[in-house]
């Protein structure tokens, strides 16, 4: 038996998910593109109008792992790529609560979007980008499939640095 549930993200939950952002986000080598809360600039406005249309949308998934206490312990987001044309794409976002690493959380989450992905016919592709100076998540994303497309070179600044990231996807070989 599992001490958490995965579910679909509701507007409600807005706040709940703004100090699980901001809780990550102060973590350090949070391995995710915030350096601290100080730069979370969603507000609950407009992260509850942002679940509500991945709730309305059939290319857009927000899934939160809650513990028994109801306490947000990891995140998962797909959303398109980009604008009209990459409909069929969608980027992912993962975050689990460093209590919950190596518990099984960020592999359920995994399975859940993935088997999501496998299943929708709107989705041909799911893409990721990761900071190369992170050798575990990049294992974990391999091991579900990703495959290194391309690294983009001192892309960002984080920490007194430029790090790179590594862009990497899997393509569903089916039409749309």
């Amino acid at each position: 038996m599992t001490d958490y549930i995965l579910r679909l993200a509701k507007p409600e939950d807005a706040s709940a998910i703004l100090e699980y952002i901001k809780q990550i986000a102060d973590e350090p080598n949070n391995g995710i593109s915030l350096s601290s809360s100080a730069e979370v600039t969603a507000t609950e406005e407009t992260l509850r109008e942002r679940i509500q249309s991945q709730l309305d949308a059939d290319n857009r998934l927000s899934v939160l792992a809650v513990d028994r206490h109801g306490q947000i312990i990891g995140r998962v987001n797909c959303d398109p790529s980009g604008p009209r044309g990459y409909l069929h794409s969608v980027s992912l976002g993962i975050t689990v609560h460093r209590d919950w690493r190596d518990k099984g959380v960020g592999s359920a989450l995994m399975r859940y979007v993935l088997d999501w992905c496998a299943d929708n016919p709107t989705i041909k592709r799911i893409e990721l980008d990761v900071f190369t100076n992170n050798p575990r998540a990049i294992h974990v994303y391999e091991k579900f499939g990703f495959v290194r497309e391309g690294v983009r070179r001192s892309v960002y600044y984080k920490y007194g640095e430029f790090l790179d990231l590594l862009h990497m996807g899997i393509v569903y070989e089916r039409d749309i």
